[in-house]
């Protein structure tokens, strides 16, 4: 099988220390191990269920690796988490390194279209599990259609449970993703003096400040900076919009904001996409921002 950037192939026996390492792999563990260091016996016992689960559901794990490199950049699919739901669910992990370049939403997009091309049990949802200590990967469930039903306990604080229920496809159909790169990343975490580091899986919306939104706006139209950067920068913009006080839409800056997202549709057409929501058939569950992200995707579709 084959995404944009990544390539996969169901986990193996003889994929045992390599799947192993990515268990043990201290980002991994910490956010899907409950923190423990799980030896390989565990590991083995996960292929072993994997292959049982293709067999009677035909998915499973899948380990993904770089479509240019051939590097392992995670694992991902369907598991059965004794702690969680008891049903398999969607699970996708991988090393801090390849955190903040959208991998982790591209693994999980493909997971969930082969489970529901696969086998009709799906159908009736998909179901996956987070700690609330993890806000980058519920904000993945939430873009991909997600919706909380349960919180439990968990070993560090709230587990939240998710389910998605249906797909509805979108009245304009998905743009060609873009993502933001490790160089833009990089590059804007010196200009600005912030954080960058492994940990941080959405780099460009973590990094996001209110108080921050007049520096960006000069920033992004100064012309100095890449397309790259300028493209991950306005993912920054938008939701330093969405952490005021009031709606976006409210603040006299808003326009500048709409005017420099209308010259550059182009460069920002995936991103303009996303905000809209189309996910969201109430607006009073969007964002701000989404009715104005509409409007200009009906423009410039």
């Amino acid at each position: 099988m084959r995404s944009e950037r990544l390539t996969y192939r169901a986990v193996e026996p003889a994929d045992l220390d390599a799947f192993s390492a990515l268990v043990q792999d201290e980002h991994v563990r910490r956010y899907m191990m409950d923190d423990k260091l799980l030896p390989p016996d565990w590991s083995a016992a996960q292929i072993r269920a994997s292959q049982e689960l293709f067999q009677r559901l035909g998915v499973g794990l899948w380990l993904a690796h770089d479509r240019e490199t051939g590097e392992l950049v995670g694992f991902c699919g369907f598991l059965v988490l004794p702690d969680a739901v008891g049903t398999p669910e969607l699970v996708y992990a991988l090393p801090a390194r390849f955190t903040g370049r959208g991998f982790a939403t591209e693994m999980a997009r493909l997971c969930i279209a082969e489970a529901l091309w696969r086998n009709q049990e799906f159908a009736d949802g998909i179901v996956a599990s987070v700690d609330a200590v993890n806000p980058a990967s519920v904000r993945i469930l939430e873009k991909l259609g997600f919706e909380r039903f349960a919180t439990r306990p968990g070993a560090f604080g709230d587990m939240l449970l998710f389910r998605l229920t249906d797909t509805p496809a979108p009245p304009v159909p998905e743009p060609e993703p873009r993502y933001p790169t490790r160089a833009a990343i990089d590059a804007l975490a010196r200009r600005f003096g912030l954080a960058n580091h492994p940990g941080m899986q959405d780099w460009e919306w973590e990094v996001a400040d209110a108080e921050r939104i007049d520096e960006f706006l000069a920033a992004y139209a100064g012309g100095e900076l890449t397309d790259d950067e300028r493209f991950t920068l306005m993912e920054t913009i938008l939701q330093s919009f969405e952490q005021l006080p009031h709606p976006a839409d409210e603040d006299p800056r808003f326009p500048r904001l709409l005017g420099l997202l209308e010259r550059n549709a182009a460069l920002h057409r995936h991103t303009i996409w996303y905000w809209a929501a189309y996910q969201s058939g109430d607006l009073d569950d969007a964002w701000s921002v989404t009715p104005h992200m509409r409007a200009l995707m009906a423009r410039h579709n």
